[in-house]
């Protein structure tokens, strides 16, 4: 079957990850601002406050891992895609100096950046929201939100999740607050936030007053362009498995290769 072109490509807009076949260099993989991106955010949806705005050309990794004894870039050589690393200590520092109102009520929804996104590694577990999915043929779908008591109704309530991709998720949490809790002042914090042109939020999510953002990204391509965490990669339980053998299958071009980088970077050899 004949490879269609970018143009052609671009045009069709495409929505699966795996018909994307232009990788770059490392060099070339890292994200810059994008102007025309930024201002039609900042004229869509006024009430996000964000660092950058970035179109994203293949696969985000989140570098969550505290150390590694290679680069995450490296991937790039073993890909189909233009992979680009977005480093979770960086974004959380920018993501925290976007939030001028200090004297909030921080709750972290329970998952792979809860711990990184903890201020001064707070350990408190009263603050965690915890979200029960059941996996269906489909895709996982949200059972049951557990949300922790808010005691200080007069305070700013911010959720942090690591990522915003559907929305669907975020929306979900801001159902069951405003449910509890219907006057108190909502926002949502997160790494990545990919927005979307359907929202009828000036905040760029139903539910909620504002959100804070250290990166506003479209796919330049694909409509929800694929977003994972490192840690999840090179993890050994059931769930990071299964997620490294369908990146491997979808977007890897060596295999060999990249069971080796993962194996480096989880500091199991040296390069």
């Amino acid at each position: 079957m004949e490879r269609k072109t970018y143009k052609e490509l671009k045009r069709q807009r495409i929505i699966s990850a795996e018909d994307y076949p232009f990788p770059v260099s490392v060099d070339a993989t890292e994200l810059g601002q994008n102007y025309t991106l930024a201002r039609k955010v900042a004229n869509e949806y006024p009430r996000i406050h964000f660092g950058q705005a970035v179109l994203i050309d293949g696969n985000v990794i989140i570098n969550d891992i505290q150390t590694s004894l290679v680069d995450p870039r490296l991937l790039n050589q073993c890909s189909s895609r233009t992979i680009h690393i977005i480093e979770a200590s960086t974004a959380n520092a920018r993501l925290n100096n976007l939030i001028s109102n200090t004297d909030v009520t921080r709750l972290y929804v329970q998952g792979t950046g809860e711990d990184l996104m903890r201020l001064n590694k707070d350990q408190n577990t009263n603050n965690l929201i915890q979200i029960k999915k059941a996996i269906t043929s489909n895709a996982p779908v949200i059972q049951e939100v557990i949300l922790p008591i808010i005691d200080d109704l007069s305070k700013e309530v911010i959720v942090f999740d690591d990522v915003v991709a559907s929305g669907w998720t975020a929306t979900k949490i801001a159902t069951e607050i405003r449910m509890r809790y219907p006057n108190i002042k909502l926002s949502f914090a997160t790494w990545i936030m990919l927005v979307r042109s359907d929202i009828d939020s000036q905040s760029g999510l139903r539910g909620y007053d504002s959100a804070y953002a250290t990166y506003v990204a479209q796919g330049n391509l694909m409509l929800r362009p694929p977003i994972n965490s490192l840690s999840c990669l090179i993890g050994d339980d059931t769930k990071s498995t299964t997620v490294q053998s369908d990146y491997a299958r979808k977007y890897i071009t060596n295999t060999n290769d990249f069971q080796l980088i993962l194996r480096q970077l989880k500091g199991g050899e040296n390069t």
